[in-house]
């Protein structure tokens, strides 16, 4: 429960940071993006291209790790928390098949915080 918990407020926080560089309108943003994975998907898709720096096939295929990620958070009920640490692990193991090794170390420290 804790960790769900800490997931929903680390993306909501993360969104609305996002959306109160470029929107006036930043609340009702990051509200919308946290209810659409789509969304959600390429806000930190795109934060992770200026982040992580990375190509056009990394960029293609964390956009994808990403939707699917957060469409399976999303289906998920908060009792699960074993499945959603399944998640997460798998989550992290598929990314770092898709990044090189120091990009990986920047995805821990900066995008993974629990």
């Amino acid at each position: 429960m804790k960790r769900i918990l800490a997931f929903l407020i680390i993306a909501l926080v993360f969104v609305q940071n996002i959306s109160c560089k470029n929107n006036k309108n930043a609340i009702k943003s990051g509200v919308e993006a946290i209810s659409n994975p789509e969304s959600l998907a390429k806000l930190t898709t795109d934060q992770m291209v200026k982040t992580l720096g990375l190509d056009v096939a990394q960029t293609e295929k964390v956009l994808m790790l990403n939707l699917v990620n957060y469409k399976v958070l999303q289906k998920l009920k908060p009792s699960e928390s074993e499945k959603i640490a399944s998640v997460k692990d798998k989550y992290i193991a598929e990314m770092k098949a898709v990044l090189s090794l120091p990009q990986f170390d920047k995805f821990l420290k900066e995008f993974v915080k629990f």
